[in-house]
């Protein structure tokens, strides 16, 4: 089993290309988890809540790597 790392706000990040993953993305651009639940309108509002709030709070008790975002950028010539 690997240990999924934790951002700089201590948040869980999960796997691409899963809900979670795109529930953490909203999270990240600032989104509240009754708005985020507006986006996934099939899904119970309650499992949102629950997602953001696992996301949020990580389990303590394991060692967690910190995760470094790596962006591209575009160097000028």
């Amino acid at each position: 089993m690997k240990i999924r790392p934790i951002d700089e706000r201590d948040w869980l990040v999960p796997r691409e290309g899963t809900k979670f993953r795109e529930v953490y993305s909203l999270m990240v651009h600032g989104m509240k988890s009754g708005e985020i639940a507006k986006v996934f309108p099939l899904t119970n509002p309650n499992t949102i809540r629950q997602m953001v709030f696992r996301i949020k709070n990580p389990p303590a008790h394991k060692q967690r790597p910190k995760w470094i975002m790596i962006t591209e950028s575009v160097s000028p010539q």
